[in-house]
């Protein structure tokens, strides 16, 4: 399971490493705002310079509900390190 994890991480590394390097031009990530269920917000200014694991998920998706725990193993191993997961349903 923590090579599952590992290689997770590697590959959202990896995504974004190619997204700064796609933005050639300077153009800004477009504008967002999230707000948990606890009701701590997350917006573009509050993740600035961290690296972010975005996950989507609907509630009817078989493979959504197994990513679940894989998802929260990554988030307990990493948050210390600064890494910031937001699961969007």
């Amino acid at each position: 399971m923590r090579l599952r994890a590992y290689f997770a991480i590697c590959v959202c590394l990896l995504f974004a490493a190619s997204a700064f390097a796609a933005d050639e031009d300077g153009a800004p990530a477009p504008r967002f705002h999230a707000k948990t269920t606890s009701g701590e917000t997350f917006n573009n200014d509050s993740i600035k310079g961290k690296v972010v694991l975005l996950e989507f998920w609907t509630s009817w998706c078989v493979y959504c509900h197994q990513e679940e725990a894989l998802v929260e193993e990554i988030n307990k191993e990493f948050a210390g390190k600064g890494l910031v997961v937001l699961g969007l349903t």
